[in-house]
């Protein structure tokens, strides 16, 4: 859920892009969480957004907002995984982009 907090860091009723962005990249690493082992994206360890490509907003995040995440993983060097990333609110899309992710153990 998008708390009324993010949307007043700038005195409005929506979420600024940028924390829009973070919240893709937080919720990639979550959903594409595997049980550690062989083959786990992320395995235990901090996940760091180190770039962002091709995002796109369909719509404002506005305080009060439930969102569903979903993210897929496009590819893997080392610590590097590249993801597409998106945020659906009432089915709807609402956020979508490809953003780069370094896992750090």
């Amino acid at each position: 859920m998008v708390s009324s907090n993010a949307a007043q860091l700038r005195g409005a009723g929506e979420l600024p892009p940028f924390l829009a962005v973070e919240v893709l990249a937080q919720s990639a690493l979550i959903v594409l969480a595997e049980p550690e082992g062989e083959g786990a994206p992320g395995g235990s360890g901090l996940g760091l957004l180190a770039g962002v490509q091709e995002v796109r907003f369909h719509a404002p995040l506005r305080s009060g907002d439930v969102v569903a995440a979903g993210a897929t993983l496009l590819g893997r060097l080392g610590p590097l995984l590249k993801v597409r990333a998106e945020l659906r609110r009432d089915g709807t899309l609402v956020v979508e982009g490809e953003l780069l992710l370094a896992m750090k153990s």
